[in-house]
């Protein structure tokens, strides 16, 4: 895996995530593959469809935590994982496909206070106000701190912002800027649902406003391929 800031901007990287899919299909011979492009009954349709591949799905065999929230990549500068994902000799995967994606927000734009860069795992009691039953949220590890203007005028003047990044192997990461702080919510209110009910606007608001935007990037392999390497 690697990242390069390209661009003459200095930028924090809010969450990051890598994460590697096998994919499994089933050969269908009368070639019914094409009408099942629209997810049976799914809400939501792939954007592709084989004919002689049925019943296709994607699972999740690896997926982790790249350069580290709170991190940052100054201009021109570059940043390297190697990650090895073991799978069995005898998979039924076809492919594999690694996808890389985080978020960045703008050095110009704000600075992260040094609060954001302590994690705080949402299903471990001890941890306060982070915490939530897990079978009721799930198990995320959380970041969360204020951003502050460049300019100390606007921060004396304006209503504090806050940035929180929620991540788990399991489900897309999160990020949310917003003036609500969680650390003045009750303790008997699950987090989630408050981050669930903020109001949209203001969200993509700050997110204009710091400068915050998504990176992703994939590459997707033969396991075949692999196999025959490696014999080699």
């Amino acid at each position: 895996m690697y990242a390069k800031n390209g661009g003459g901007i200095p930028v924090y990287i809010v969450v990051d995530d890598y994460t590697v899919w096998g994919h499994v299909s089933e050969f269908s011979a009368s070639g019914e593959g094409m009408k099942e492009w629209n997810g049976e009954g799914s809400d939501s349709g792939r954007s592709q469809a084989e004919a002689f591949k049925s019943k296709e799905v994607l699972e999740n065999i690896a997926s982790g935590q790249f350069q580290g929230p709170g991190s940052t990549l100054d201009s021109g500068e570059e940043f390297s994982m190697e990650k090895i994902v073991t799978i069995p000799k005898g998979t039924r995967y076809e492919t594999l496909d690694a996808v890389l994606q985080f978020a960045i927000l703008r050095q110009d734009r704000g600075k992260l206070d040094d609060e954001f860069y302590s994690s705080r795992r949402s299903w471990v009691q001890s941890e306060g106000r982070c915490y939530c039953q897990p079978d009721v949220c799930g198990k995320h590890v959380i970041y969360h701190g204020r951003v502050r203007y460049n300019n100390n005028l606007i921060n004396v003047t304006r209503k504090p912002r806050y940035v929180a990044t929620f991540w788990s192997p399991e489900e897309e990461p999160q990020v949310f800027i917003s003036s609500f702080n969680f650390k003045k919510k009750k303790t008997s209110e699950p987090i989630y649902g408050i981050y669930e009910a903020l109001d949209e606007n203001e969200v993509e608001k700050e997110a204009d406003r710091y400068g915050l935007s998504w990176v992703s990037v994939n590459s997707e392999v033969s396991v075949k391929g692999l196999l025959k390497q490696a014999q080699h």
